[in-house]
């Protein structure tokens, strides 16, 4: 109960917190500009560095399972759907709008920020920080639930260490890739046992 509260309020405090963004650059920011470029590959990145989260998210649903109604599942996975859709809608614009006009870099929306406001920066800052918190936190359950003794929690902080020496931007445009890749595979097989499992 404790592990999916605070999953919970910290997804609130993100939602909040980039929409809050948004509005102040669409409002508030640098709009002197009028360039709008689609010619932005935008679909395969979206798969893999989105896709990646399915990786922990799959195995935290499936230990969660157990406990959770289906009604409220499918709600929930509705109203995810419509908040997720406005933000990455809105987003998209923004990055759209300021993409050849400053460096963007593996975080586009930071750059931006920076590019308004110090103070903006700051404030997504905690959005990205929330962010990895909580994968951080969903990744490390799972596999607690996993490998809870010493020796394989001891394994994992090896991998833990070792992954934290990458650059960041390294871990963006390559591991992210690899895991939206390794993603979507387990999410075409989840797809295909759930439909044997109807038949």
């Amino acid at each position: 109960n404790g592990f999916v509260s605070t999953q919970s309020i910290l997804s609130v405090a993100i939602v909040l917190i980039i929409g809050g963004v948004c509005f102040y650059i669409l409002s508030f920011g640098n709009n002197q500009i009028e360039v709008f470029n689609p010619q932005f590959s935008w679909a395969g990145s979206a798969v893999c560095y989105t896709g990646y989260n399915m990786l922990t998210a799959v195995a935290v649903l499936c230990i969660l399972a157990k406990d959770t109604q289906k009604k409220t599942s499918v709600f929930s996975a509705l109203i995810t759907f419509v908040i997720l859709v406005f933000l990455m809608a809105v987003m998209w614009y923004i990055i759209f709008k300021f993409d050849g006009i400053i460096n963007l870099g593996s975080m586009p929306i930071l750059r931006i920020c920076m590019y308004n406001s110090n103070n903006l920066a700051i404030i997504y800052s905690l959005a990205v920080f929330f962010s990895m918190l909580t994968t951080a936190v969903s990744s490390a359950y799972a596999l607690s639930v996993k490998y809870s003794g010493a020796f394989g929690e001891y394994i994992l902080y090896a991998v833990s260490f070792f992954l934290s020496g990458f650059d960041f931007s390294f871990i963006v445009d390559r591991l992210y890739r690899l895991g939206g890749m390794l993603s979507f595979i387990l999410i075409i097989g989840v797809i295909l046992k759930e439909i044997k499992y109807i038949k």
